[in-house]
């Protein structure tokens, strides 16, 4: 049995491997491999233009995945009068499959979705993050009015999905429901299981940190403005006043330039540290365990992995009260999204207080337990062996 993939993600090709910045490394293909023999990725995508731009990057070739990358479908030609070619030629793509897997909200993943639905072909529909706030929270005319409709476009789809995996408990499921599919709600984070000496060793941290010089961390790609890098620059004008040798140390892919000239103009330089990428993992948790403070001051989520990672780690965590993320931090850990000066604050506040500080870091280590590879390997196995048993049905 042969399953397609439809997502937005970007992958670059180079010397017969295809990579990816972050996320999609070889190893994740193994949950749709585990019910089917092929699988085909249909994403953005480019050749590379020299092996150097592949020195950082991950691989995600690997037996039984071909990558059949596209350009973008997001632009306004593609929304519009060239939309009828463009969905020629993802039925084209998608015969020969016997289901398509989407994830949502992508233009690709929309696209595929309904080319499926139009050809009687089963759909899955992995609804990781909210249509809306996608384009809503980005604050633009245009945007604001793009929102709507990409709400109701998502919203449609998934009512008409066979097979629905969301990542929140409830947030997701109330904005994009299906209740005569099958349905699962799982988290796309797979965290190995806590070392217990994590609170011991996070206490010592907080009880000795600096107090001038606190390390905020944040995890994100460079690429976009998703993540709110924008905003935790802009709330770091005020927190440098108050912590003057504090730092906003950000790990992920990307040009800096942009978000160094930014840091330039607001005279913050010498405060924002940009650490590039590192494996995922154990890696990604050394690089935790030295920061202070965890901040997501994401403009769109599902349910973010990043901030998961941290809480895992004891970090003390700040993030906009957006999508799942009121699933995982109290509301006095939550800030509204796109507001620097509330971050800010948010950050003077919370960094001086130790009590706080433990009080977050214990009960973040706990709510992360129910994010351990164990208790959601089970749940999204079942999901995705009733999808490729529908499919085969369909097949027969």
């Amino acid at each position: 049995m042969k399953l397609s993939y439809a997502h937005d993600h970007y992958f670059f090709r180079a010397v017969g491997e295809v990579y990816s910045e972050s996320q999609f490394v070889a190893a994740d293909w193994s949950r749709y491999l585990a019910v089917c023999q092929s699988l085909q990725v249909i994403a953005r995508g480019k050749d590379a233009s020299h092996i150097l731009e592949v020195d950082e990057a991950m691989m995600s070739s690997r037996d039984s995945v071909s990558f059949e990358l596209i350009s973008s479908c997001s632009n306004f030609s593609a929304l519009t009068y060239r939309r009828a070619r463009y969905r020629r030629e993802m039925v084209s793509l998608l015969r020969g499959s016997d289901g398509v897997v989407v994830r949502l909200p992508s233009e690709i993943g929309v696209l595929a979705a309904q080319c499926a639905i139009k050809i009687g072909m089963p759909l899955c529909v992995e609804v990781v993050g909210c249509a809306w706030d996608a384009t809503w929270n980005f604050g633009s005319v245009v945007g604001r009015l793009y929102a709507a409709y990409n709400y109701l476009r998502m919203k449609s789809i998934v009512r008409n999905a066979c097979h629905v995996l969301y990542v929140t408990e409830s947030f997701l499921q109330q904005r994009y429901p299906n209740r005569s599919a099958r349905i699962v709600a799982a988290s796309n984070v797979e965290l190995e299981r806590a070392n217990s000496d994590i609170p011991l060793v996070r206490r010592e941290r907080i009880i000795g940190m600096d107090e001038c010089g606190p390390k905020i961390g944040v995890i994100a790609s460079l690429g976009n403005r998703y993540k709110g890098i924008q905003v935790a620059l802009a709330a770091m004008v005020a927190v440098v006043q108050v912590y003057p040798r504090s730092t906003l140390n950000i790990l992920g892919p990307g040009d800096i330039s942009p978000w160094l000239r930014m840091a330039e103009r607001l005279n913050i330089v010498e405060n924002v540290v940009f650490h590039g990428t590192c494996s995922p993992g154990e890696a990604v948790s050394s690089w935790l365990d030295t920061m202070d403070i965890y901040i997501q001051p994401s403009l769109q989520e599902g349910l973010p992995r990043a901030l998961i990672e941290a809480m895992s780690r004891g970090l003390p965590s700040i993030a906009t009260r957006i999508a799942g993320i009121p699933e995982l931090l109290t509301d006095e850990d939550m800030i509204e999204p796109n507001n620097a000066k509330a971050l800010a604050s948010k950050l003077v506040e919370k960094m001086g207080n130790v009590s706080w500080r433990l009080e977050s870091s214990n009960r973040n280590v706990q709510t992360s337990l129910n994010y351990e590879r164990e208790v959601l390997l089970e749940k999204r196995t079942d999901f995705y062996a009733d999808f490729a048993r529908v499919c085969n049905e369909k097949e027969m």
